[in-house]
């Protein structure tokens, strides 16, 4: 958390002193922990993994989940296996939550899908474990 980047020729030995940290960077890093754990602790529970199950539609999925009462609604997640950047968040709200259609999918790419609740000031949730698409 002190070091944007290692350097393994001062790690944990004599070398590794305080005027090597870049504080700056200290400050940023602690910060973003703080937000994030504040986030974190407002927004609604994890939500368990969410079932999913093909329509007749090739690339539609009913995505369905036990709602938590308290969550204004979900952001749901679903990227291509493989790939390091997630696509456009797509949000739900309560009443709708639950029992979502997820169409538009490239039938012949398989799909991580996960669920987060989101809370009355959009604070986000941590989101569930993911499923993958058939």
């Amino acid at each position: 958390m002190t070091e944007s980047e290692e350097d393994r020729g001062r790690q944990h030995n004599s070398g590794d002193t305080a005027e090597w940290i870049d504080y700056n960077y200290l400050r940023q890093v602690t910060q973003l922990n703080i937000i994030i754990l504040g986030n974190a602790a407002g927004a609604p529970a994890q939500p368990v993994p969410p079932s999913l199950s093909p329509m007749a539609e090739p690339g539609a999925y009913i995505l369905t989940w036990i709602p938590d009462g308290s969550a204004a609604g979900y952001a749901i997640s679903f990227r291509p296996v493989g790939a390091s950047t997630y696509p456009q968040f797509r949000y739900v709200n309560a009443s709708d939550a639950g029992n979502v259609a997820i169409t538009g999918l490239d039938p012949a790419t398989q799909y991580a899908v996960s669920i987060a609740g989101l809370d009355g000031n959009g604070r986000i949730g941590l989101f569930s474990p993911e499923v993958l698409t058939p």
